[in-house]
């Protein structure tokens, strides 16, 4: 049975969920989960996701501000990290942040997102 992956952004713990990322469904979204070495807090690493894709779909392109077109009034602001979190068949498996890295258009068209979760 596949997994059911739903990712959000504006997280639970700010209490309005902004709405639900649609995903392409076939790329894997991989996490790297790290232990935080209390001995040494300059040490510390955080979880972070390899890149992946978004569809640039009139879903996706509302959540994110269509920051792709630059005459917007975008409130969606890619320097800055979104919160985010991301389910798996229904369970929380992750909160944290969603990044915008970079629009990929073909004629003048967005086509996708890419994106990273922290």
């Amino acid at each position: 049975m596949d997994a059911i992956i739903e990712l959000y952004v504006n997280g639970p713990s700010s209490g309005t969920t902004q709405g639900r990322i649609n995903l392409f469904g076939d790329e894997p979204i991989s996490i790297s989960y790290s232990i935080t070495d209390i001995k040494d807090i300059s040490k510390r690493k955080s979880t972070v996701s390899q890149n992946f894709s978004i569809p640039a779909d009139k879903n996706n392109n509302i959540l994110l501000g269509h920051i792709f077109n630059i005459g917007s009034d975008s409130t969606f602001d890619p320097s800055k990290k979104t919160p985010a979190y991301l389910l798996v068949n229904s369970q929380m498996v992750f909160n944290g942040s969603l990044q915008l890295l970079n629009v990929k258009v073909k004629n003048r068209i967005p086509v996708s997102y890419d994106v990273v979760v922290y």
